[in-house]
């Protein structure tokens, strides 16, 4: 009879460190998912609100000069000497 009794017991405490192992899964997984949860939430509320907008940048718009050739085409020309750029476009 003993034996028996120490069998089922030992049994027992086998099933309760399962469920005791099974809680703690559950109980991390549920702290992670709350962490992230929280984070994007923090996230989303920081968004809600935008910066104020910087005051406006002053435009210089470079004089285009323009001249036709022989063979009929006009061409355009933008000079802006800090940038070494050529675009052709026909």
């Amino acid at each position: 009879m003993k034996m028996e009794e120490r069998e089922k017991r030992r049994k027992g405490e086998e099933e309760m460190g399962r469920r005791e192992s099974q809680i703690l899964y559950a109980s991390k997984y549920v702290l992670i998912c709350l962490g992230v949860l929280c984070g994007c939430l923090v996230n989303i509320a920081a968004q809600e609100m935008p910066p104020a907008p910087g005051p406006p940048k002053s435009v210089s718009v470079p004089a285009v000069k323009e001249q036709k050739l022989a063979n009929g085409l006009t061409v355009a020309v933008v000079e802006r000497p800090g940038v070494p750029l050529v675009t052709i476009q026909m």
